[in-house]
């Protein structure tokens, strides 16, 4: 059986990336390569106008507050082109607009959170299937 070989890219960063503020302080301290949003920045295109960044908060207590402030840490480096999706069951994973968001993004970002959660509302629908063609057809690109 053959199997395909991923076209896209995979960052996996966990949920405490840096996404602004004085969170760090010690890394900041103990690391002189530092560098604010150097994960976050991983996903922009090239071209900052050319694409947009999907983020899934559905693994959150709290969507409306991590949207905010990943909103804040793309602004702070000029990037507008951020949408959040939050779902709060598999019913609201089957929205066809969700669906379209996704596969038109250049990227797309899962906040951290209860990853159980996460993979019971996505398991076996549309949305997650998307994800997983876009990972495994889309050359990343600018």
């Amino acid at each position: 059986m053959l199997r395909k070989v991923p076209k896209g890219s995979l960052l996996i960063i966990g949920g405490a990336e840096d996404k602004g503020g004085d969170e760090h302080p010690i890394i900041k301290g103990r690391n002189k390569q530092y560098e604010a949003h150097e994960i976050l920045n991983l996903l922009l295109p090239e071209r900052k106008n050319s694409g947009n960044i999907e983020i899934i908060t559905t693994a959150s207590s709290e969507p409306d507050q991590i949207s905010k402030r990943y909103q804040h840490a793309f602004l702070e480096f000029g990037y507008k082109r951020v949408g959040f999706i939050n779902m709060g069951n598999s019913y609201d994973a089957s929205n066809p607009e969700y669906k379209k968001r996704i596969e038109k993004a250049h990227a797309v970002l899962f906040s951290g959170g209860d990853q159980f959660r996460l993979s019971t509302i996505l398991g076996n629908t549309d949305i997650l299937q998307v994800i997983r063609e876009k990972y495994l057809t889309t050359r990343a690109s600018s």
